[in-house]
C-alpha cells in the first residue's frame, strides 16, 4: 500500500506531520496554519502537497464540512507516524546487507535525547509477546 514511501519530499513529509500532531481529520486551511510554522509556503502550494498525498494513498477524505459558502474537504492521513518510521527503518535495512538494526539500536541506545531505559523496556517487552504468540 505504501510503495511510494521512499519517494516523499521533504515537504510532504511536513503535511504528513501535520497531520500526526492533528487529533482528528483536518482541512486544508488548517493544514495551512499548521505548515506555515515556522517556513512560509503558499496556500496553494500546500494545496498541491495535499493532492500529491492523495494520489500517494498517503492521505484520505473521510468527509466534506461547511466552511462559509464553500465544502471543504476533511483529510486525514492513512499511515501512521509510528507505520512511516517502521517503513523506513525497513528500507533502510534493506538497502544494504552491512546495515544492521542491532547498529541503530545502539545508535538510538547511545543518543543522549533518548531515554534508553524505555527502548530496552519496550524491546524486553515486544520479545517476549513475540515469543509468547509462537507458542
Amino acid at each position: 500500500m505504501y510503495d511510494q514511501l521512499s519517494s516523499i519530499s521533504e515537504k510532504e513529509l511536513n503535511v504528513l506531520k501535520a497531520f500526526w500532531q492533528s487529533t482528528g481529520p483536518m482541512q486544508v486551511r488548517d493544514l495551512v496554519i499548521l505548515c506555515n510554522r515556522p517556513k512560509k509556503c503558499s496556500d496553494g502550494y500546500i494545496h498541491t502537497l495535499v493532492n500529491i498525498l492523495l494520489e500517494k494513498k498517503l492521505v484520505r477524505i473521510v468527509g466534506y464540512e461547511k466552511d462559509g459558502n464553500t465544502k471543504s474537504r476533511l483529510l486525514e492521513a492513512t499511515i501512521s507516524m509510528e507505520q512511516y518510521a517502521a517503513l523506513s527503518l525497513k528500507e533502510s535495512l534493506m538497502v544494504s546487507p552491512r546495515y544492521k538494526l542491532s547498529n541503530i539500536i545502539e545508535l538510538l541506545l547511545n543518543d543522549k535525547e533518548v531515554e534508553s531505559g524505555e527502548i530496552i523496556n519496550d524491546i524486553e517487552r515486544l520479545v517476549w509477546e513475540y515469543g509468547e504468540s509462537e507458542e
